[in-house]
């Protein structure tokens, strides 16, 4: 099994700083083993990976795939390149189905189905030619009938948020033959049921944040896009919490294949938006720091149970935005994105002793490098940004010019300054 890859990068947010983004990808499907019969029909099962650790297979997987996938699939000789499976329809079948057909070993059947090519048939059985030297197939589930599977190399297809959710696309699969003195094949799917693995052709991401004030707890963070992205600082009541950057909406994505046959995937369009929200933070209660013990109010008192308005205070559990129950949320995958994602907001500091008196800090602002913006399919993105008291915000007068917060001006106005203060005091005796 390939190991989960992770991703995690610091960036100063100063601090609404980037604690961490980390990119999850899955392991192959299990390549099921079959008798070494090269006089047998050419056969599929299908597989799928998912943003998680664990392998989805059988029944499981079929539902995924709504039960359904597509093939295109070629012999090679040389430069010249056939295609013999010509956008054919496997179905899923179910177990008690396995052996019903000479195309069904696994629960996945294409006999008899309408291929959806440029010349609809009836699909028969496709057996193994040993004159051909190498196959190769790719597979795509969640595809509207009228597209069409064009390449072993690269595809272009249509996606925009109504369909993203349901397509999947397999890695590429080649099977070669090489005859050596024991007669064995130099590839373990040449002649066997064809394996493919199936990844999610979307991206996901979530936002959470978090913070370490010494004294304080955090809450009522407001944020800066779209509209009031430049706005002064001060002055946002956007509870929805967003960043600035480049999200696509709707175009093509295309897919293509690695060395390792892996999938590829990079928008191509210009339906892009500048801004993405994730939903509404779910704050939680905060402890004060009374010595009778008790939990923080909204507005700073302190009684047994609180109020539940405050940011986590760990990264292990952060505060995340959520929207309709869930803190993911879907992106088309983004390889060449560009454009660095930036956060800004204003938030509110309330004293843990549960004297009060409210301090406001506007304007924190965070850049996350473009590197852990270029979305890959199947890949799970977490932002995760820390205030504390090193915040690149300001308590004090406010710039109503304040620039681009990811390649911000010099500041004109003297009076504004940035970062927390802490009250300190000293003594000093005179002598009479």
């Amino acid at each position: 099994m390939v190991k989960m890859k992770k991703i995690t990068a610091l960036a100063a947010l100063a601090t609404i700083v980037l604690a961490s983004c980390t990119s999850e990808n899955i392991a192959d499907a299990p390549v099921v083993a079959q008798d070494n019969d090269f006089n047998t029909a050419i056969n599929f099962v299908g597989g799928n990976t998912k943003i998680t650790r664990a392998d989805i297979t059988g029944a499981d997987a079929a539902a995924l795939l709504n039960n359904s996938f597509r093939v295109f699939g070629t012999q090679k000789n040389g430069d010249t390149e056939t295609a013999v499976f010509d956008n054919f329809v496997v179905n899923y079948e179910g177990e008690a189905s396995i052996g019903g057909d000479e195309t069904n070993t696994s629960g996945w059947s294409y006999l008899g189905q309408t291929s959806k090519g440029l010349d609809p048939a009836t699909q028969s059985v496709k057996y193994w030619d040993l004159d051909v030297p190498e196959y190769n197939f790719v597979a795509f589930a969640g595809l509207a009938d009228d597209v069409r599977v064009a390449s072993s190399t690269s595809n272009t297809i249509a996606v925009d948020q109504s369909n993203l959710d349901q397509l999947y696309a397999s890695d590429r699969v080649t099977a070669t033959w090489q005859a050596s003195a024991t007669g064995e094949t130099a590839n373990a799917q040449y002649g066997k049921t064809v394996t493919l693995t199936f990844k999610r052709l979307a991206a996901r991401i979530r936002f959470g944040i978090y913070e370490t004030v010494p004294g304080y707890a955090v809450k009522d963070v407001r944020f800066y896009y779209d509209d009031n992205y430049l706005a002064e600082a001060g002055t946002s009541t956007k509870t929805v919490a967003g960043l600035r950057g480049k999200f696509p909406q709707a175009g093509n994505v295309i897919v293509s294949y690695d060395a390792n046959n892996r999938i590829l995937a990079d928008f191509e369009g210009t339906d892009v938006s500048n801004n993405f929200q994730f939903g509404e933070l779910e704050y939680t209660t905060a402890a004060s720091s009374l010595v009778s013990g008790g939990y923080m109010k909204e507005d700073g008192s302190v009684d047994a149970t609180g109020d539940a308005k405050f940011l986590s205070t760990t990264s292990a559990i952060p505060t995340y935005a959520t929207a309709s129950g869930s803190a993911w949320k879907t992106v088309i995958p983004f390889a060449s994105n560009d454009v660095n994602l930036v956060l800004r907001a204003d938030f509110t500091l309330v004293s843990l002793d549960g004297v009060g008196a409210p301090i406001e800090v506007k304007g924190a602002s965070a850049v996350v490098p473009v590197t852990y913006a270029q979305w890959k399919p199947n890949f799970a993105y977490t932002y995760i940004f820390k205030i504390s008291d090193k915040t690149n915000g300001t308590t004090g007068p406010t710039n109503p010019n304040p620039g681009d917060p990811d390649t911000p001006n010099p500041n004109p106005n003297p009076r504004v300054d940035t970062g927390l203060y802490p009250n300190t005091f000293d003594s000093a005796v005179s002598n009479i």
